[in-house]
């Protein structure tokens, strides 16, 4: 009960800067996990900045449910995060996915940052039954190992631009400034699975 009434609070309080696509969901903060002490692990979640008005910017905060990552032979990394639910001011399921292919991994102390070399390239989807819009850019990605084969990665820096929109789902962001913090698993299967899937819908697939 005190998690839904948060819930509630929150939501009325962003209501001016979330949009119908864009709610928070606070049910469910923390997830089961056998990865991290107490066996809690924190659900990634990126902030997405609106620049569509750029006078006047909004904030908007993306919990993600669902991380998963692959390395690629050539020691890239493949990384999926996924939310699913059910929209809360429009009919129909709500699906946010985001992809990052992270080309270089830096090394702290080792390798210097240049603020013309991103290491990653970024996909955003955001689709309904009636329309998926679909957002991409570039950003540092910084990968950090956690218990297991769980990864930590800070997002920072990062740029995205309209790229498709199809059907009736509205285009929201603009062009945008994404950061944030994912915490992946390792999962190769899930992650082909969930890459297709971004792949589907960022061609003009709505949800079924």
């Amino acid at each position: 009960m005190a998690a839904a009434a948060l819930s509630v609070l929150v939501n009325a309080s962003c209501a001016r800067n979330t949009g119908p696509l864009f709610k928070l969901n606070l049910n469910s903060p923390l997830k089961l996990s056998s990865d991290s002490p107490f066996g809690l692990n924190p659900v990634s979640r990126i902030t997405l900045v609106s620049y569509k008005d750029p006078y006047f910017p909004e904030p908007i905060d993306v919990p993600l449910n669902e991380c998963t990552y692959q390395k690629d032979p050539s020691g890239d990394l493949q990384i999926v995060a996924r939310d699913a639910a059910a929209a809360l001011d429009t009919a129909g399921p709500l699906e946010r996915l985001l992809h990052i292919h992270v080309y270089w991994q830096p090394y702290p102390g080792k390798t210097f940052s240049n603020s013309s070399t991103t290491t990653a390239t970024i996909r955003y989807v955001v689709a309904t039954r009636e329309g998926t819009v679909s957002y991409t850019g570039t950003g540092f990605a910084y990968p950090a190992k956690r218990s297991g084969d769980g990864l930590e990665i800070d997002l920072e820096s990062a740029s995205l631009q309209l790229d498709t929109s199809t059907g009736a789902a509205p285009e929201m962001l603009g062009i945008s400034r994404l950061s944030g913090k994912l915490f992946a698993r390792h999962d190769p299967h899930r992650t082909v699975d969930l890459m297709r899937q971004v792949a589907l819908l960022a061609a003009g697939n709505t949800l079924p």
